[in-house]
């Protein structure tokens, strides 16, 4: 597609990725394979904003031709909405689907029945121009953004109305927590302002874009946001930290990383927070490509001894798998009704996985089709956040949240305990000798202990939380993931 894109939504059902460009054009790409599902022509003007319905059936997009149009999923129209005299800048559906909102030019803001397509509530603004609206989570209050830093939150139903200014350029971005709570901004000024909606006092102001602030998401989970700006650049910020979590190498998507893995070819891959699944080149660390038919709802990823296979782990109790060496998707795995996988790793053989669900419990299962095959519950309750196979395949090591690191043999049901860390042990794992174990922790460190005897050897110190790593079939050289990006190590014993 040549033309500009102008914005993007996906579908809350996850099937679709809707684009509007800038000739007017709608595309609809299956998010697994970037293949087109279907295009329409929408407008003879430019497209300014889309919007999907939360029920992934309809989609709304509004244009510089004066017209907010809903359309079905294959491109048919279903209705035109008349009643705006400028360029219509930016639509939302409410959070229950019932209602949508558009805005213009001149300031004039619409509440639509989504249903019927008939006007319901009409606001002028004084100030003139719009440039985006939000509902918020209770479908109660719109935020509008306009110009010079003004915020009006209209509450529509009684016509109330509040202004928040904190900013001095047009508002060109705003967006609701999901989970309620906070409201957040973006400016032409190059902030990113935080608001409380208790109180709608400024929280917060973040100034490290060096561009106009165009666009805002937040997670479904409401703990971070991601901004877009003329810079080039997107952030990913948490709110309660007031930090940007950022990558190691501009290349790299900016984002925390949750998960690496080397496969025994020395292919390394990455998880991302934002939902980028990336296949890093071992010899050019600073040149990334993203994998096909990953998607932001697997938590963790595991890569095979032998580097077959690519396991993603959403969280419940099926698994996704993808060949390793095409990075094409091949199916599911399900494990027993009721069960929670949060993270698993293969035996050296694959013939196994051990995984963890969040408690103190460690699971054997057949890697084929993930049948529990054994259970075994740690003696004093600890939670478990990972755990790994030793090379030899004879003991599993356990990452504890009290900041232990329990080693298990299956066979003889011998447990050893190694402490030294003074927070959550978010990962372990066995060089590929067998002779060393890395670990890495909430409390910003890397130890290396010596495999046999249990005692720790070094610790390296890192600029935030570490939460995953991985070492290198070399026995050298180890990658850690952590708040700050990507760390690589090299260890020389």
């Amino acid at each position: 597609m040549a033309s500009e894109g102008r914005s993007i939504a996906w579908s809350a059902d996850g099937t679709f990725i809707a684009v509007a460009f800038k000739d007017g054009k709608v595309v609809l790409y299956d998010p697994d394979s970037w293949t087109e599902k279907a295009h329409w022509t929408a407008h003879n003007h430019q497209v300014r904003g889309i919007a999907i319905r939360p029920d992934s059936q309809q989609i709304v997009s509004v244009s510089r031709d004066r017209t907010v149009k809903v359309w079905d999923r294959g491109g048919l129209l279903l209705r035109t909405l008349n009643g705006h005299g400028s360029s219509v800048e930016a639509v939302a559906f409410s959070n229950d689907g019932n209602l949508l909102v558009s805005c213009d030019q001149l300031g004039l803001v619409l509440v639509w029945d989504a249903g019927s397509g008939e006007e319901r509530h009409r606001l002028a603004l004084p100030g003139g121009h719009c440039f985006s609206v939000a509902f918020s989570p209770d479908n109660k209050h719109i935020a509008i953004g306009g110009n010079a830093g003004r915020i009006t939150l209209w509450e529509f139903q009684t016509n109330q109305q509040r202004v928040l200014n904190a900013q001095t350029g047009d508002i060109r971005g705003v967006a609701f927590s999901p989970r309620g709570g906070h409201l957040v901004s973006g400016s032409s000024d190059r902030t990113i302002v935080l608001w409380q909606t208790d109180t709608w006092e400024v929280q917060d102001v973040w100034a490290d874009h060096s561009g106009i602030v165009r666009t805002i998401a937040w997670n479904a989970d409401s703990d971070y946001v991601a901004t877009g700006a003329s810079d080039r650049a997107i952030k990913i910020w948490k709110p309660n930290t007031s930090r940007i979590i950022d990558s190691s190498t501009d290349d790299i998507p900016r984002t925390t990383y949750y998960g690496v893995a080397y496969a025994q070819d020395g292919r390394l891959i990455a998880l991302g927070k934002s939902g980028h699944v990336l296949a890093i080149d071992p010899t050019r660390i600073d040149h990334a490509q993203t994998l096909s038919g990953f998607r932001n709802d697997s938590k963790f990823i595991v890569c095979s001894p032998h580097g077959s296979w690519i396991l993603g782990l959403p969280g419940g109790a099926s698994v996704k798998r993808w060949d390793a060496r095409t990075g094409k998707r091949s199916g599911f795995l399900v494990a027993e009704e009721g069960a929670v996988l949060h993270t698993a790793a293969y035996s050296p053989d694959e013939q196994t996985l051990v995984t963890t669900s969040g408690t103190s419990t460690l699971q054997i299962r057949a890697a084929n089709d993930l049948t529990l095959i054994r259970s075994w519950q740690v003696p004093n309750g600890v939670v478990f956040n990972h755990a790994a196979y030793s090379p030899d395949g004879l003991t599993i090591i356990a990452s504890a949240a009290d900041g232990s690191i329990i080693v298990w043999s299956p066979e003889t049901d011998v447990v050893h305990t190694m402490k030294g860390h003074q927070g959550p042990v978010n990962n372990a794992a066995y060089s590929a000798d067998g002779h060393f174990i890395a670990s890495v922790s909430s409390d910003r460190t890397l130890k290396v202990w010596d495999g046999v005897r249990g005692r720790c050897v070094h610790t390296f110190h890192a600029d935030g939380g570490l939460y995953s790593l991985t070492w290198h079939p070399d026995n050298a050289h180890i990658v850690a993931g952590g708040a700050r990006g990507l760390y690589w190590l090299e260890w020389v014993s």
